[in-house]
């Protein structure tokens, strides 16, 4: 359920009482005993999908929604509601293949509210300059292999809440960000240059060049000669 307008209030034995404005998501989970209701002054405007199934544990999983936190709350969103407006539509068509179109709207819905809602905890904290220094530092030095304990240290900032507060920012560790960073360039220059694969390797910092073949197949499901065949085909 999404609110858009008013106000009102949200209760669930896991979350407990909870006031809900304009802007706040919140989940109904099965088994889950909840109640809402909005103010007898003002009421509530809302838009609401239901889902169930296969795919309803995969959007949940990839929220950070649960029966202890079912609620995301912030501004209200013109494009979170557009969303919801296009479910409507297509439930009214029923076109051949509206569920599928209606399970990727409601999974938008969910990663869009998520992330705004991730966005705000982290705007203007010292953490949040920090993992976007880090992510510069990351970027600019390819070629190297990076001491991440030392890393954080230069930006002033415990490694561990670094390295956490990274993770739930960006979704993946500073270690996998740099690795991730390194494999899109070999990427990039497999795709556009002409340069030998161990070459290519050492410009994004793999000394060796079969570690650099088995870390680029792991990660891409080709070597790097299959990769350039397929690119340049």
């Amino acid at each position: 359920m999404y609110i858009t307008a008013g106000g009102g209030v949200f209760e669930s034995r896991s979350a407990g009482r909870t006031r809900v404005e304009a802007g706040t998501l919140f989940v109904l989970f099965p088994g889950e005993w909840h109640r809402y209701s909005p103010d007898p002054k003002t009421g509530w405007d809302e838009y609401w999908v239901a889902f169930q199934g296969r795919m309803a544990g995969l959007l949940v999983s990839e929220s950070s929604l649960s029966p202890s936190a079912p609620l995301l709350s912030g501004q209200a969103s013109e494009r979170i509601q557009h969303e919801f407006v296009q479910i409507m539509e297509e439930m009214r068509r029923e076109a051949v293949g509206y569920q599928r179109i209606v399970s990727a709207r409601t999974m938008l819905i969910l990663a869009t509210a998520t992330a705004s809602s991730l966005r705000r905890s982290f705007e203007g904290t010292d953490i949040l300059s920090a993992i976007e220094k880090g992510k510069a530092l990351l970027c600019d030095n390819l070629d190297q292999n990076i001491n991440m304990e030392e890393m954080a240290a230069s930006l002033g900032v415990g490694y561990s809440l670094f390295r956490k507060a990274f993770r739930k920012y960006i979704g993946m560790s500073p270690a996998q960000y740099h690795l991730e960073l390194r494999i899109n360039e070999s990427g990039n220059l497999l795709r556009t240059t002409t340069l030998p694969i161990a070459a290519i390797g050492a410009r994004v910092g793999f000394e060796s060049p079969c570690y650099f073949c088995r870390i680029f197949k792991r990660k891409t499901g080709l070597s790097p000669s299959e990769y350039r065949a397929a690119v340049q085909r």
